[in-house]
């Protein structure tokens, strides 16, 4: 039960225990149905808030999903152009060592 249903309920109670012992007046049950509304709303602000976070969380987590990606695809091109420049270097070696023997 969240926070809201259960702020809504005690206060309901509240509300009720006061109007059967008889000592809740209308101007009482004003206050009390006022202060309702004013809980019902900052708990519906809470909610919207939370919505908010809760997108901004999941987008960060796709951003960051993509980024993981991409960071190990340019480590794999990384890592193949470290190979394809050591080929090289073994091809100018062969090619320098060859030369040098004519």
């Amino acid at each position: 039960m969240d926070k809201f249903t259960t702020i809504q309920k005690l206060i309901a109670a509240v509300f009720v225990v006061g109007l059967f012992s008889g000592c809740a007046s209308t101007n009482r049950v004003t206050e009390l149905e006022a202060r309702l509304d004013e809980v019902s709303a900052t708990a519906n602000n809470a909610q919207s808030t939370a919505d908010q976070a809760l997108a901004a969380a999941r987008a960060a987590d796709d951003k960051a999903t993509q980024a993981s990606a991409d960071a190990a695809a340019a480590m794999q091109a990384a890592e193949e152009a470290k190979r394809l420049a050591a080929d090289a270097d073994a091809k100018a070696d062969r090619m320098f060592q060859k030369s040098m023997t004519k």
